[in-house]
C-alpha cells in the first residue's frame, strides 16, 4: 500500500501488481526476509508461469525494496541479487493472424445475437478493420476528429486508466501515435452511423462516460468463442498491416498509418499464411 502512495500507478497497473502480490508466500517483516527466501519465492512462481511473468514478479520485489528505501528503512536490497530462474512454461499463443473470412464469420454471429455493447462493438470493429487503429484510440474519438470534407480521421487521444479511475481519456501511446488516417469510401456510412447514434462529444460512450477497453474487448471475444471463431478486436490491427504489406505498400507508410515508433514494430504485425510460405519455397530461385 505504501508503494502505491510513494510511486503512484494507473488503476490497471495496480490491479496487475496486486495479482502478483498474492503469490508472495513469505509472512515476515521485510528486515527479516533473506535472499534465500526471495529466491525460493521466485523459483516457485516460475514453475507455473512464463519467463516474462517471472521477470515481472521480480519487478514486484524490486518495487517493494525501493519503497523500503524511500521510507529510509535500514535494509539490504536482496531483489537485486535474485537470479532469474528458467521457466518451462511456454507463453500462450494469442491468435492474431486472422483472415477476412474469420472476420466475416464473427460479424455474422455478432449481428444475429444480442450482447450488451453489441452495436458499439460491431461499429468499432469496422473502424479498426478500415483504419488499423488501436481499440483505445477508437474509443477516444470525438465527433470533431472525423473530417468528412477532407476525408480524414485525426487520432489524438486514447482511453485508459489513471491513478484513480479506469476508462478515462489519456494521452496516446507514443508521440508517433498522433496521426491522420484517410477514410476509405466503405467506412463513411459506418462513421456516419456511429456519429448519428451518439449524443455526446465522444462517439462511443455510456451516459457520457468513455467505454472501457476491457469491456469492449471481452464482449468481442465472448462472441468469437460462442461463434467458434478465433478472433479478437486486436487481430484486426494485424490484418490491416498484413493486407497492406501484401499489396506492396511502403513500410514507412504502414508505420505512419498505424502510429508505430519504428518500421520493425510494423513488420511484427505482418503475418504470413501457410500458402504464402509454401509459395515462397516453391518459387525460390
Amino acid at each position: 500500500e505504501k508503494s502505491f502512495d510513494l510511486m503512484p500507478l494507473s488503476v490497471s497497473s495496480r490491479i496487475f501488481y496486486d495479482s502478483l502480490y498474492m503469490f508472495i508466500d513469505i509472512d515476515l517483516p521485510i528486515n527479516q526476509i533473506t535472499l534465500e527466501q526471495i529466491q525460493s519465492s521466485v523459483g516457485k512462481y516460475a514453475l507455473s508461469h512464463t519467463q516474462t511473468r517471472t521477470k515481472r514478479f521480480i519487478e514486484l520485489w524490486k518495487r517493494i525494496y525501493k519503497t523500503a528505501f524511500l521510507m529510509q528503512l535500514p535494509i539490504i536490497d536482496y531483489s537485486a541479487m535474485v537470479t532469474v530462474p528458467k521457466s518451462r512454461v511456454l507463453p500462450r499463443k494469442v491468435k492474431t493472424d486472422i483472415t477476412y473470412d474469420d472476420f466475416m464469420k464473427w460479424l455474422d454471429f455478432a449481428e444475429k445475437h444480442n450482447y450488451y455493447y453489441r452495436d458499439q462493438v460491431i461499429l468499432i470493429a469496422w473502424i479498426m478493420y478500415y483504419t488499423g487503429m488501436r481499440l483505445q484510440e477508437v474509443l477516444g474519438l470525438y465527433k470533431s476528429d472525423i473530417d468528412f470534407s477532407r476525408n480524414i480521421i485525426h487520432v489524438q487521444r486514447s482511453i485508459g486508466s489513471t491513478a484513480s479511475k479506469q476508462a478515462q481519456i489519456v494521452p496516446l501511446k507514443t508521440p508517433k501515435s498522433e496521426r491522420y488516417i484517410p477514410i476509405a469510401p466503405a467506412l463513411i456510412p459506418v462513421l456516419e452511423k456511429a456519429i448519428a447514434g451518439s449524443s455526446d462529444t465522444l462517439i462511443f460512450h455510456e451516459n457520457g462516460q468513455p467505454l472501457s477497453n476491457t469491456d469492449i474487448s471481452h464482449t468481442a471475444t465472448a462472441m468469437a468463442q460462442r461463434a467458434n471463431v478465433k478472433f479478437t478486436l486486436y487481430s484486426l490491427r494485424h490484418l490491416f498491416a498484413a493486407d497492406l504489406f501484401r499489396q506492396g505498400t511502403n513500410p514507412k507508410v504502414i508505420q505512419s498509418l498505424m502510429g508505430h515508433a519504428s518500421e520493425n514494430m510494423s513488420l511484427y504485425y505482418a503475418f504470413t499464411t501457410e500458402e504464402e510460405k509454401a509459395a515462397a519455397i516453391l518459387n525460390r530461385k
